[in-house]
């Protein structure tokens, strides 16, 4: 079952710093495991929006 982008979006908005590196490491395991071509597009796309919340959080808390 997948996810709308909608849904993503306010994941990423919700999720604790914890919840998105632990995904982020998971997700690494996982890439290795897919074979379908639109799954590892699809979870790299994944992986590319926590990395860029990720950056966004820690850009946010420099003063």
């Amino acid at each position: 079952m997948g996810f709308s982008r909608k849904e993503v979006y306010y994941w990423l908005e919700t999720a604790s710093n914890e919840q998105l590196q632990a995904h982020l490491r998971n997700s690494q395991e996982m890439l290795v495991l897919l074979t379908d071509r639109e799954q590892i597009k699809s979870l790299k796309w994944l992986r590319s929006r926590i990395i860029d919340e990720i950056n966004a959080r820690k850009e946010a808390k420099q003063p």
